[in-house]
């Protein structure tokens, strides 16, 4: 079934509070979900529980961001009260343990023995939906009719969240409250953060040209898994990149590309800046102004260029973060992978080597060296958490990264790094030079890249 739910325009806007003459004040209010039932009428409890999240100040980036997820999550209760001819406010212990079996029962379209879902996916979805109902308990009843007496069986329960570590050893936590109801499954545990294999990147990249059907969408393919591998971004973040960036970094003596960091909270955008080589980056500025110019100019035009580098061949708009996951999926597939590829397998390759050259900068020997040197894994930390956008740790005080860079030599650390990401990078552009050249490229074409990669390691 369709989704149930579309978003505010970009330029819509909620009455928020009454001048002193009366006059009504405005706030801008895009991207929050207006939700209907599945005969496509007005769903007022779901649509109140919205503006309350929206009022909350819970993220609306990237295509509605939080709002966008809850608004998925509350689809599954609306369905199922629409369908069985039951009110929202009068939903039973009973009823709603056969809603969570349903969930737990259905299974993917194409193979009729795999779940659709997974236990940590159904116990999101259901605690969702316990909120929501004893919101819109509230709104019927005055009281919430969700609790270990009330109508719904469920308890709510707290759990202690690291929210970020000092290089002194302090931690500073928060309570969080989430509910639980008998019907959930257990947990699947901690997720694994599997980082993709070099050998899969290159299988992927070997499978592009073969199963592309025009340059455009080849050489975009080629840049989205460069990005992936150089950038460790986000989906939506690497959707984001804008030619502007791209161009600047250029202009740079050391190249650092500007990316968009999603994440941090609220619908306050930021952004980071990521080391990245000048012939990585010469690889993508080409097909920028090869392939995606003459895309542009055949599609929006200059004028409606949104200036994002990856965009829709058929529109020229910017690419949905849905789309980097279903490329990858399809090369999979192609590539005959039998484990797991997705985009955010790369963040985590991306991490891992991050560890790995820092490590490496300060010649630590063994395991034990490592331990002994706990201080210089805080400021490790530090330095990854820049290059991520990921929250986890504070940004330390001034001065105490100052007395961190001088001890730890910084200018000689990121020459290290540098040398590493000038080898790679050489690498990654002899080898889609290779999948090219197997693909048709001009022989003029060969000499003038390895010229570039050649100028620029000089």
């Amino acid at each position: 079934m369709g989704k149930l739910y579309c978003l505010t325009e970009e330029t819509f806007r909620l009455p928020f509070a009454t001048a002193n003459k009366g006059s009504l004040v405005f706030v801008d209010a895009e991207n929050i979900p207006k939700m209907f039932w599945p005969d496509g009428s007005w769903n007022t409890p779901a649509n109140l529980y919205m503006l309350k999240l929206f009022h909350g100040g819970y993220s609306r980036l990237t295509d509605g961001g939080t709002l966008t997820t809850y608004a998925n999550q509350l689809g599954h209760i609306i369905r199922y009260v629409y369908l069985n001819g039951i009110e929202l406010h009068k939903l039973t212990d009973n009823r709603f343990t056969a809603f969570i079996r349903s969930l737990r029962a259905e299974k993917m379209l194409n193979d009729k023995t795999v779940s659709k879902r997974n236990e940590d996916t159904i116990i999101a979805i259901g605690r969702r939906t316990l909120e929501f109902l004893s919101f819109v308990g509230m709104l019927y009843d005055g009281s919430s009719g969700v609790g270990p007496n009330e109508r719904i069986k469920a308890e709510k329960r707290e759990v202690k969240v690291s929210q970020s570590t000092s290089s002194y050893g302090t931690v500073s936590t928060s309570i969080h409250h989430y509910w639980h109801h008998n019907s959930f499954p257990e947990p699947s545990g901690p997720k694994k953060r599997n980082a993709i294999s070099t050998a899969d990147i290159k299988r992927l990249k070997g499978v592009v040209s073969r199963i592309s059907p025009n340059s455009h969408i080849k050489k975009r393919r080629y840049v989205m898994l460069l990005l992936l591998e150089i950038t460790g971004g986000r989906r939506s973040e690497v959707c984001a990149l804008t030619v502007r960036s791209v161009l600047a970094a250029l202009e740079m003596d050391e190249p650092f590309l500007l990316m968009e960091s999603i994440k941090q909270g609220g619908n306050k955008k930021s952004a980071r800046l990521i080391p990245v080589t000048r012939v990585d980056l010469l690889f993508i500025a080409e097909y920028i102004n090869s392939n995606r110019s003459i895309v542009v100019h055949n599609t929006c035009g200059k004028i409606k260029d949104h200036g994002y580098v990856l965009i829709n061949h058929r529109s020229g708009q910017q690419l949905k973060p849905n789309t980097l996951t279903q490329e990858v999926r399809a090369f999979r597939i192609a590539a005959g992978i039998p484990g797991r590829a997705h985009p955010h397998m790369f963040r985590h390759r991306f991490i891992t080597k991050l560890f790995v050259s820092f490590i490496t900068s300060q010649e630590v020997l063994d395991k034990e060296d490592f331990r002994s040197r706990i201080l210089n894994v805080e400021y490790y930390k530090r330095k990854i958490l820049e290059f991520t956008g990921q929250k986890h740790v504070k940004s330390l005080d001034h001065y105490i990264d100052l007395a961190f860079d001088e001890y730890f030599d910084v200018e000689r650390v990121n020459k290290k790094i540098r040398e590493t990401l000038d080898l790679e990078a050489i690498k990654r552009a002899l080898e889609l030079l290779k999948l090219e050249v197997e693909s048709g490229i001009e022989p003029h074409d060969i000499q003038s890249r390895i010229g570039e990669m050649l100028s620029q390691n000089d």
